[in-house]
């Protein structure tokens, strides 16, 4: 998006593209995936009939522009260090991995990271992210929609 000014607000509309069966059924465990998105999925993928390609608009998503850290592009000579700021347990942590992350802000800055892999953000089927059940709900078993936007905002402040 070229002509976005920061500040500006922004309306998208998202559907979701059908992915038949036979491309998603190639291996075992692909096969167990689609098999647990019929059964506890709502609204998934598989939702979308065959003989469309796109599923129904989602409501009006609202997006406000705001400047962003500068992204490495191929062929830049200034390192950068990124941290895989989650693990396969992160999910179960009691206090919220998203709050976790934000304490250790200072520390990764200090340590010269300055950029972050987060978990999947969305409510999600499964503890850990990877079966989204529903793609705009940021409330997960990392922490709510909140934690995660302070979380970001505290990286971002500190040029993470």
């Amino acid at each position: 998006d070229t002509d976005v000014k920061e500040g500006a607000q922004y309306l998208y509309q998202v559907s979701a593209v059908h992915l038949p069966d036979q491309n998603l059924m190639r291996s075992k465990s692909q096969a167990q995936i689609v098999e647990e998105l019929r059964k506890k999925a709502s609204n998934s993928l598989l939702s979308v009939d065959e003989d469309v390609n796109e599923g129904p608009l989602c409501d009006d998503v609202v997006g406000k522009a705001a400047a962003q850290l500068k992204a490495p592009r191929m062929g830049d000579t200034e390192p950068h260090i990124m941290l895989q700021a989650f693990n396969w347990e992160s999910c179960h942590n009691k206090n919220g991995w998203y709050n976790v992350v934000k304490g250790a802000v200072p520390k990764m800055k200090e340590a010269g990271i300055d950029m972050a892999w987060l978990p999947p953000p969305s409510q999600c089927v499964d503890d850990r992210g990877y079966l989204p059940s529903e793609w705009y709900n940021l409330n997960s078993k990392y922490g709510s929609d909140a934690d995660l936007r302070s979380c970001i905002s505290e990286m971002v402040s500190a040029g993470i």
